[in-house]
């Protein structure tokens, strides 16, 4: 049940990507990327572990006077995608959804958490 689901999601995601004219795609330098793994958690009744075996990645994107930060969910275990810290970046901002380019040019879909302007963002964002 969750593979073709997970299928249609994933084809949704590079059908939209493929739609959008390149002039569409901002450059912005990638600041960082962190990874937090996600501790697993129990409901009232006390059954297995949720999430266990998951990890978040961050990341943070400087374009212009503006810093968006994006997150992903997958498995720990999972490589994630070729990107360079310190290093421009294609990315292209539509509702909630960030979407970055890694290094061979495929989209990939992102959580859009938070878009901070960078006069009133520390030098360094704690998480």
């Amino acid at each position: 049940m969750k593979k073709p689901l997970l299928a249609i999601l994933l084809l949704s995601t590079f059908v939209f990507a493929g739609r959008v004219p390149e002039s569409a795609w901002k450059t912005g330098l990638l600041k960082r990327v962190d990874t937090d793994a996600v501790e697993p958690t129990t409901d009232l009744a006390g059954k297995k572990a949720l999430r266990h075996g998951y990890a978040i990645t961050y990341y943070f994107i400087q374009s212009g006077d503006y810093l968006y930060e994006g997150e992903t969910l997958h498995r720990k275990k999972q490589k994630g995608f070729s990107v360079a810290v310190n290093a421009p970046v294609k990315f292209l901002l539509a509702g909630m959804d960030l979407y970055l380019r890694d290094n061979k040019g495929k989209p990939h879909k992102l959580l859009l958490l938070n878009t901070i302007r960078t006069a009133d963002a520390p030098a360094t964002t704690p998480r």
